[in-house]
């Protein structure tokens, strides 16, 4: 049986809830998580002198062990692994951030990224990196070098491959992505120099 809480008003001099539409929960029930997941969190400062916070995980259910669990900072444009340590962030002083961050739970994908580098090993000394733009589902990929692109894929959070090409051009023009909002997306691009390169898509 999953339930949802609501926040319930406290004196605590700082509150964090999930959201939920126009819902504010302080107990989110889930059904088993697939990988995919976006959670948006309010946090609410009650109380002055309060300039820095932190986000951690106090302990993890059994259904949990497997799955990554990331908190998205907007303003920072930041993804952090909350497995690794705690988040923590300054704040302006007493308000509310309902805008701000988002809880990410997706599956382990690195093994999946990892596949492409026995036959591309990456260069660590090679300064080269992916640029891309995402516009009208269309995305437009190309090295900061120029280099042919010998190879490139793109997978979900779940490391589920949706683009699998070999262009062998400098410039990759690939139209009617279907791509969900509010998700996160990995890259690869690899090229003869560089071998494989890896970026993060924040598709907002």
């Amino acid at each position: 049986v999953y339930f949802d809480g609501p926040r319930l008003s406290a004196n605590a001099h700082v509150e964090l809830y999930s959201k939920l539409g126009s819902k504010k929960l302080a107990i989110r029930g889930e059904p088993t998580l697939e990988g995919n997941e976006t959670i948006p969190l309010g946090v609410e400062v009650k109380s002055d002198g309060i300039d820095s916070l932190e986000i951690a995980i106090d302990h993890l259910s059994e259904s949990l062990q497997e799955n990554g669990i990331y908190l998205y900072d907007r303003w920072k444009d930041h993804l952090h692994d909350l497995r690794e340590e705690p988040y923590a962030f300054s704040v302006p002083g007493p308000g509310v951030q309902e805008d701000r961050f988002t809880l990410q739970f997706f599956d382990q994908y690195d093994h999946e990224l990892s596949l492409g580098e026995e036959e591309h090993p990456r260069d660590p000394e090679s300064p080269d990196k992916i640029i891309w733009s995402l516009q009208n589902k269309a995305l437009e990929v190309r090295t900061r070098s120029n280099a042919e692109i010998l190879d490139l894929k793109l997978y979900d959070m779940l490391g589920r491959t949706l683009l699998s090409i070999q262009p062998r051009e400098k410039s990759v023009h690939v139209p009617d992505l279907n791509m969900a909002y509010n998700a996160v997306y990995f890259l690869q691009v690899a090229t003869k120099k560089s071998g494989m390169l890896t970026t993060r898509i924040l598709h907002l």
